[in-house]
């Protein structure tokens, strides 16, 4: 009668008409980090429409069909999706405005002041939020390059090898730091060194996959964190990540374009370290090699090498 959808959605699929949408998937990444609904107004051809999406867990009775889909007892299976469009109840809301105002003066007024109080508190609550979410956004993010920042690396990485330790998957680690950076700071100033670490930062996005965390890890240090990647793989997505940057002629203001290398260690759970702390110290200690290498190179972290710091 109202045209309201739902239906049934994972990120561990069994049947393909269950593929998520962006803003399903979305929202089911956000039940694995603990959110308990997820709930927005869009647009859908145009139109508005509520969306909210509730989480669904995985009970004994759901392993009979989907145990191979390796979601453990109590952890999110999917989510439960429901669309309502607004408009009907839009028209219905002006509707009753009308007739409250041509029949019912004194009732309309009273609406009408209930009406302010929600909206206003609406605007209060969604002001709050704005304000929250930035701060989220700060506590999180690199002031100047917006990648992660060195708190929130951690706390990534943290995550993905529980999860490599869950389902048993590789995730790898490449460690960047730009060749000479002090170089390009003596001779074109602090801020043309800021202007190609944004710089530098964007690129990386924008080469990176979409299941890869861009992170800053310190002064012109930035590393990627690889779910799904072993250490062959890493190496050759280093190895793009390397040649992208030295063809990329970095813009830093006043019609100045500058050419940087990065040199790029490489290391891998559980192949070259068992905690996040020494996956870190192993890829940089393999950064470190390809500066002593020579620069502007990937290394994949040895056994043999000995822990070193980085140098510009």
């Amino acid at each position: 009668l109202f045209a309201v959808k739902g239906r049934i959605t994972s990120l561990q699929l069994t049947n393909p008409i269950n593929q998520p949408d962006e803003w399903e998937k979305a929202a089911l990444e956000s039940f694995q980090q603990g959110a308990k609904e997820a709930t927005t107004v869009v647009d859908i051809d145009g139109k508005p429409h509520l969306r909210m999406m509730n989480p669904f867990l995985m009970e004994k009775g759901c392993l009979k069909c989907h145990a191979d889909t390796g979601v453990k007892l109590g952890e999110v299976r999917g989510g439960i999706s429901v669309s309502v469009p607004m408009a009907p109840i839009y028209a219905a809301s002006r509707a009753q405005a009308r007739n409250i105002k041509l029949f019912h003066g004194a009732a309309w007024l009273l609406g009408s002041g209930l009406i302010g109080l929600v909206a206003w508190r609406s605007q209060r609550e969604s002001a709050e939020r704005a304000r929250a979410e930035h701060a989220e956004e700060l506590a999180s993010h690199d002031g100047l390059t917006g990648l992660y920042n060195h708190r929130e690396f951690y706390s990534l990485l943290e995550d993905e090898i529980a999860r490599t330790q869950r389902y048993k998957r590789p995730v790898s680690l490449l460690m960047l730091d730009i060749d000479h950076f002090k170089r390009v700071n003596d001779t074109h100033g602090h801020q043309g060194g800021d202007a190609i670490l944004k710089g530098l930062s964007d690129l990386l996005v924008k080469q990176a996959r979409a299941i890869d965390r861009v992170c800053r890890y310190g002064g012109e240090e930035i590393v990627v964190i690889l779910p799904e990647t072993d250490a062959t793989a890493a190496a050759n997505i280093a190895e793009r990540l390397r040649a992208a940057v030295e063809r990329e002629p970095f813009d830093i203001g006043d019609g100045r374009i500058v050419n940087i290398t990065v040199s790029i260690g490489v290391a891998s759970f559980l192949t070259d370290a068992d905690s996040a702390q020494a996956l870190v110290t192993a890829a940089d200690t393999a950064m470190y090699a390809a500066k002593q290498g020579g620069r502007n190179r990937v290394t994949r972290y040895e056994p043999s090498m000995k822990d070193g710091n980085s140098s510009s």
